[in-house]
């Protein structure tokens, strides 16, 4: 489904990969590659923001958390950096779920949806649900 960052029209061939940066830092950095088609599965390739490139992006493992990312542009400083979540990890089969953020506020019915926007994150990035696979 299409989010505030992904419309429906990119939404063709997407894929994301994940590398770990070069040379041992504290917190563990990674490098992110999103890239999708526009508009059809033979259209444009794009990044996952205007200008992205494999540098673009990138995620640290929060806390002693492995299961949290924080990711964003390279440039923000890692507190600016957005939270994600790998809800689901399997190595052997080749298959990770990533949610965009833990649930924080109460929605209807007492169910409960991701966080709420703010000035440098006007989305909340309460907001995706990924399922990787291996190709």
């Amino acid at each position: 489904a299409p989010n505030s960052y992904q419309p429906v029209n990119t939404l063709y061939c997407v894929k994301a990969t994940y590398s770990l940066e070069d040379g041992a830092t504290t917190p563990q950095r990674i490098r992110v590659n999103n890239q999708a088609r526009t508009g059809s599965v033979t259209g444009p390739s794009r990044g996952g923001l205007p200008g992205n490139n494999d540098a673009f992006l990138q995620a640290i493992v929060r806390g002693n958390n492995k299961g949290e990312l924080a990711v964003g542009p390279r440039f923000l400083p890692d507190f600016l950096k957005g939270p994600y979540w790998i809800v689901h990890y399997d190595s052997d089969a080749g298959e990770a779920i990533i949610t965009g953020g833990a649930p924080t506020q109460t929605g209807e019915n007492g169910l409960c949806k991701g966080a709420r926007g703010s000035f440098f994150n006007p989305n909340g990035n309460g907001e995706g649900l990924w399922v990787f696979t291996r190709e």
